[in-house]
Parts: C-alpha cells; structure tokens; sequence
C-alpha cells in the first residue's frame, strides 16, 4: 500500500504541536570568580570526602570548573546543593 505522506500528516497532525509546546531551559549563569567559589581541597575539607569522589561529582553533574594556576574552582551554590544533605 501507498500512502501521501500529507494524508498522514493531517492525520497525525496533534503529535507536530506536542513538540512545538516543549520549553526550552533557562542556562544556569555562574560567577567563576574565585571569591564566589571553592576549590576543589576546600571541598574535600569541608564534607569530608576525597578528591575523587568530588572530580566524579563534576563530571556527572555537569558542575562548572574553572581552573586559575594550580587550583580548579567549582560554584559554591553548586556544591552546597550537591552535598548539603550529607552535612
């Protein structure tokens, strides 16, 4: 069988609208700058936990870093959301 693809269209025309109806994010803005963030051994320090774990976090959360000389800063609104149930 053959079929117009516009006799389908019209048929299934209520699944075009879906898609048009979905909302697009809004890009979280952060302040890199190292007062408004922590580095990555302040981190560690502060919960407890190893470097490690905190680099994992990063990754699988998709936390901003930025690193100036030696040390990586992370948005300290970030991290105090990521483990402030574990305080």
């Amino acid at each position: 069988m053959r079929f117009k693809r516009s006799e389908l269209d019209l048929l299934f025309h209520y699944r075009r609208d879906l898609k048009e109806e979905k909302e697009v994010p809004q890009k979280k803005l952060y302040s890199l700058e190292p007062e408004d963030c922590y580095t990555i051994g302040e981190v560690c320090k502060k919960y407890h936990i190893n470097d490690s774990s905190v680099w994992a976090h990063v990754r699988m959360y998709s936390i901003p870093s930025r690193q100036i000389g030696n040390y990586v800063y992370v948005p300290k609104e970030e991290i105090d959301n990521l483990y402030k149930s574990e305080e």
